[in-house]
């Protein structure tokens, strides 16, 4: 694991296992974190002898939090869902038949089988 911070206020820029190839013109401080430890974004690191030291906590917006949060929430719904509704090719096959039959109502096939995946997992409000 590395941990590149800019040499001139030791701030955050990079933490990975692969270094840049182009560090456009700045200059860098490489460090690596002390054996059994993993990076935590949350906190400032800084470098003593080549080694990242976890140090202040990183201040928080907590409202920007709750956005990121309500935004993730919103799209891990969608994504545990994804793979419960019928492929769409049984969708336009229940959707031709409900309308050859002349069933395309609440009452089809089509209709029950979406309305039972959105009812059983709601979106998020």
């Amino acid at each position: 694991m590395y941990i590149i911070n800019r040499k001139s206020d030791n701030s955050f820029v990079f933490a990975g296992d692969i270094l840049p190839t182009d560090p456009s013109g700045d200059a860098y401080i490489i460090m690596t974190l002390p054996e059994g430890e993993s990076f935590d974004y949350r906190y400032i690191y800084t470098s003593v002898d080549g080694i990242a030291i976890k140090g202040d906590i990183i201040p928080i917006d907590e409202v920007e939090v709750a956005r990121f949060e309500a935004e993730v929430a919103a799209v891990q719904y969608q994504d545990d869902r994804r793979p419960i509704y019928p492929t769409v090719e049984e969708q336009l096959d229940l959707l031709y038949h409900a309308i050859d039959t002349g069933t395309l109502n609440k009452t089809s096939e089509f209709y029950t089988k979406l309305k039972k995946v959105k009812d059983d997992n709601p979106k998020p409000t």
